[in-house]
């Protein structure tokens, strides 16, 4: 069922005042998951997701007021820093650059931070490689600060395509597209999209997360997935930004081929979700205990949301998929957002990464952004 108004605001409300307690707590630090008494842990530098943080921050301001909005945007500015400081030859640092960069200067309207934005797409388009017509992961870095992660060794995945990139990666080119003109953006995005379609989604809708290809012929090797239950598994995040990313084109460009295939993954996303839509973190499993990933369904909420912006598509199309998008976040406030307590305000039962045990059953941040952004589209809306 649909949230009404004043179930909307409440939740916005909330998210605020969990940014706030946040903010309290990690000081300088990046916030990355948090145990069920709230309490976070932090990296220096974000980790992989240095955007969300900073893009929360900014959403939140935009719903705060007085000194509590200043607090917020002035925590931002001192964030980027970090942000700056990272490599870009990964397929995190287009999302990163747009949550930080293009999100800001939407809510600000300060230039500097659109140019933030233009350099996360840069970062994107020099990752690029035309042969394969594709974005991979690039070369990151395995420990950012993070206590279960120690190693601080490059680890070079040039050859490796990821099922996220069509939502870390897209979005930025496409944004900066739309800011520039600049048909090199739009071309890397399209090319990528193919690809991302041929190599990661499968008849039956669901996804694939990794795909090896050679270096030589730029042709696939091997398709495989390290965070799904197996290799024939449907890791459950890894179909969120799928869903998000081709929600995000259709918006963008109005093409209907991503349309169709956004419609399969949703169905696909749909029939193994479960009852309440938020699904277990990988979603072939079939048992009930089996842990959900709230974070899964924040990101596919606010990618089936974000439809209504798709100038291009008839509403009659779209409908569906963007009342699909409601119940979801639906659930995920009425069911999974905490209401009162030191952490209230967040979003709870997110699985960052079950076949290895890290936080497993708890707040992350990505879902707390995913929830306040989509419900953001709606309050726009």
């Amino acid at each position: 069922m649909t949230l009404s108004q004043a179930e909307r605001k409440a939740a916005l409300d909330r998210l605020v005042q969990r940014v706030g307690t946040t903010l309290e707590a990690t000081d300088e630090r990046f916030p990355l998951y948090a145990a069920a008494d709230g309490t976070w842990e932090t990296t220096d530098d974000g980790n992989w997701c240095t955007g969300y943080w900073i893009g929360l921050l900014w959403l939140a301001s935009k719903h705060a007021t007085g000194a509590t909005r200043v607090r917020f945007r002035s925590a931002a500015h001192a964030h980027l820093p970090a942000l700056l400081a990272q490599p870009t030859g990964h397929l995190f640092a287009g999302l990163n650059h747009a949550y930080a960069g293009f999100l800001g200067y939407d809510v600000t309207g300060e230039p500097q931070l659109r140019d933030i934005g233009i350099r996360g797409a840069d970062a994107m388009l020099a990752l690029y490689d035309a042969r394969a017509r594709h974005i991979p992961i690039g070369t990151y870095t395995t420990a950012p600060t993070h206590k279960k992660r120690t190693s601080r060794t490059p680890i070079d995945r040039s050859n490796y395509a990821a099922v996220d990139a069509i939502h870390t990666s897209v979005p930025v080119l496409l944004r900066a597209y739309r800011e520039t003109g600049r048909d090199a953006y739009r071309d890397a995005a399209t090319a990528h999209v193919k690809r991302h379609l041929e190599w990661h989604m499968r008849p039956d809708g669901s996804t694939t997360q990794m795909t090896t290809f050679d270096k030589a012929t730029r042709e696939p090797i091997d398709r495989f997935s390290t965070l799904a239950a197996s290799d024939d598994g449907c890791w459950s995040r890894g179909l969120g930004w799928h869903i998000a990313g081709l929600a995000y084109v259709c918006v963008a460009t109005g093409d209907t081929d991503a349309l169709a295939a956004l419609r399969i993954s949703a169905g696909y996303y749909a029939a193994h979700a479960g009852g309440d839509l938020v699904p277990a973190w990988d979603l072939t499993l079939t048992d009930p205990l089996a842990p959900r990933d709230a974070s899964a369904a924040a990101i596919a909420a606010y990618g089936l949301l974000s439809l209504r912006g798709a100038a291009e598509l008839p509403d009659a199309d779209i409908a569906d998929l963007v009342g699909m998008g409601e119940r979801i976040l639906g659930s995920l406030v009425r069911l999974y957002q905490v209401k009162g307590g030191a952490n209230a305000g967040a979003i709870a039962h997110g699985c960052y990464r079950f076949p290895t045990g890290i936080a497993t059953d708890n707040e992350l941040i990505w879902t707390d952004f995913y929830v306040a952004a989509a419900l953001d589209l709606q309050t726009d809306g």
